[in-house]
């Protein structure tokens, strides 16, 4: 049964009660009054009529006795007198109450009454909602801290209520993406798997130059036979040894980072290839002219390439520029987590819900609105806040006073010492509240 049911079913009794009160049935009446305190001990309307029909206040309206009507005595009859006409009775008129009869309620005390009821209604919904919490029912906290909201949107408990619900709210959100987090995990695992069963190792190749040694040009060597058949056929004999020039040391690089430097490659001359052990032997009787001297030229020596010296050439290093670092600027953590209080100060006084969401992204947007709507004017009053850095996190207490005016009820404003404790964390260069709980 939910309320508005059970303040019908409570109407209906009085209903009957008075109903009973009106036939003269006094014990009916005091059983209607005894089954709507049933259903509510607490019913202040059904405890003072049960009270005033115990004292005798309310006087039950007796039934009214017949009256005997005596038939009128007979008249003889008179022939020129016309016949006499019964005239009916007026009824009396039933008095229901007395004049001075009091009223049933007092308005003072039905006034109370719903007072009482709905403070009663409002703990109840508080109980629930923190039970919900506690056993973790999203839907069943969201519907009692509304509920909660729209009967009383000035309790002290309504701010930590609401923090406690973001609080799980996140806490569900990150429960419910695991899962999801788990399966994608698992899905590029066995992507990547796949791909690297599949695909072969790419070979990688680059460009590399190797520095060749310089091949000492050969020794010519004349053997004995090679001259002899040299002074036989008239030929100057070789030099014995013919070897290549000395090479010159090449100076070290200085560079910063050495280049590969390409060597000179020096090429083999063919040897000399010995003339034929034996002489031409002409046929006999026959007499050759002396054959003309032959001039054996003298080996060239082997010359290096000018490239490898145009290449162990020393290259100077350009001037690196110093970079000088840039200044690192100093920001005050304090004082931007005291501008961070001052928006949410701005922002309750304002009764401005989204733009309290903005420097404090846990509280639920839709049920501080409702709680402004409430509300005509608001003005919060820090008069001394203690803030505590330490890294990426910090927490504030500040004292001072909340002055606010309700738009239902008393229009007088209403003025309550208030301590607000703040848990801040670093997002970026700014500070954003990660919790906020006001107490009295």
């Amino acid at each position: 049964m939910n309320a508005r049911e059970h303040w019908q079913a409570l109407q209906s009794h009085l209903t009957s009660t008075r109903a009973a009160l009106d036939r003269g049935d006094r014990t009916a009446a005091l059983a209607e009054v005894n089954a709507a305190l049933a259903l509510d001990p607490d019913f202040l309307a059904a405890h003072s009529l049960r009270e005033r029909i115990l004292a005798g206040e309310l006087l039950v309206a007796a039934p009214r006795p017949d009256v005997p009507i005596e038939p009128p005595a007979a008249i003889p009859p008179v022939a020129v007198d016309p016949p006499a006409v019964e005239m009916p009775l007026a009824a009396a008129p039933i008095v229901d109450r007395l004049p001075g009869e009091k009223p049933l309620v007092s308005t003072e005390g039905y006034a109370k009454f719903e007072q009482r009821a709905k403070r009663r209604r409002v703990d109840r919904r508080i109980e629930a909602a923190r039970l919900a919490i506690d056993r973790k029912k999203l839907k069943q906290a969201a519907a009692a801290l509304d509920e909660v909201i729209e009967l009383d949107p000035n309790l002290p408990e309504l701010v930590e209520l609401t923090a406690q619900f973001d609080q799980l709210r996140r806490s569900m959100m990150a429960i419910r993406r695991g899962p999801w987090i788990a399966a994608t995990a698992v899905f590029a695992g066995t992507v990547f798997g796949a791909s690297w069963l599949q695909d072969s190792s790419p070979l990688f190749s680059r460009p590399m130059i190797a520095t060749a040694p310089l091949l000492a040009a050969p020794t010519v060597a004349v053997s004995d036979e090679l001259l002899a058949a040299a002074g036989t056929m008239g030929t100057l004999p070789a030099p014995t040894d013919v070897k290549a020039p000395a090479r010159k040391p090449e100076p070290a690089a200085l560079a910063p980072e050495p280049m590969p430097v390409m060597q000179p490659i020096a090429i083999p001359r063919p040897p000399i290839e010995a003339a034929a052990a034996e002489p031409f032997r002409p046929p006999a009787g026959v007499t050759l002219p002396p054959p003309p001297p032959s001039i054996v030229p003298a080996p060239r020596p082997v010359q290096e390439s000018t490239v490898g010296e145009v290449l162990a050439a020393p290259i100077a290093p350009r001037p690196i520029a110093a970079v000088v670092p840039p200044k690192a600027e100093t920001v005050d953590d304090r004082l931007l987590v005291q501008q961070t209080l001052q928006r949410y100060r701005s922002a309750y006084e304002g009764l401005d819900a989204q733009s309290a969401h903005a420097v404090w992204p846990a509280v639920n947007q839709v049920a501080l609105a409702r709680a402004f709507n409430g509300l005509e004017s608001q003005s919060l009053t820090f008069e001394a806040c203690d803030v505590r850095v330490r890294g990426e996190a910090a927490t504030a207490t500040c004292q001072g006073t909340a002055r606010y005016v309700p738009k239902v009820g008393s229009r007088e404003p209403r003025t309550e010492p208030r301590v607000w404790n703040f848990t801040l964390r670093k997002s970026g260069n700014d500070w954003k509240i990660d919790s906020a709980r006001a107490e009295r």
